[in-house]
């Protein structure tokens, strides 16, 4: 699943912002995949309360999927409750206490474990690569695509869905 793959879910039209920066729908099986409690014992001091477990194993998870980060408040029930039986008897399910200061640690240690670099440290070569596909004739859905494709192919975060949307229209209606 770490080659491109994205979670499975069709943004409903005028929806597609709201879709992209929010954890997608997993299957069952995607769940099995991307929720595992590989490495964690390794962790030691880093993940030493339940709460940062929890959350850790969590945005690994949505990473590997969508290869971004989402605020806790945003991670599926479903889900919490999935990752809590990986931890029984420690985890809450409630995340409320999944401090910002463990959450961009996490953050970190997951685009170094994974070879990414954070969007702003790949924010000019984003742009760069927007500049050259408004050259072509695709259409700006499509020029999206092949720049997510290009995010993933670089190993750079991916944006919120705005960023790189606003940029290929702006580009786009500029070309005409």
């Amino acid at each position: 699943m770490e080659n491109g793959t994205y979670a499975t879910y069709k943004p409903a039209k005028g929806k597609r912002d709201k879709t992209f920066d929010t954890p997608g729908i997993l299957s069952p099986e995607q769940r099995n995949v991307v929720f595992t409690d590989e490495g964690i014992a390794e962790m030691g001091k880093l993940l030493r309360k339940p709460m940062t477990k929890m959350g850790f194993v969590l945005q690994r998870g949505y990473f590997i999927l969508q290869k971004k980060f989402f605020v806790p408040t945003s991670f599926h029930r479903e889900d919490i409750e999935f990752v809590s039986k990986l931890f029984p008897g420690e985890v809450p399910l409630d995340l409320s206490g999944y401090a910002k200061t463990s959450y961009n640690r996490h953050r970190k240690i997951i685009l170094e474990r994974y070879g990414y670099v954070q969007f702003n440290e790949g924010r000019q070569d984003m742009e760069n690569e927007a500049r050259e596909l408004v050259k072509t004739a695709l259409r700006p859905r499509e020029m999206f695509h092949d720049l997510r494709d290009f995010l993933v192919e670089r190993k750079i975060e991916h944006p919120k869905y705005k960023i790189p949307e606003t940029r290929v229209n702006t580009l786009y209606l500029k070309r005409q």
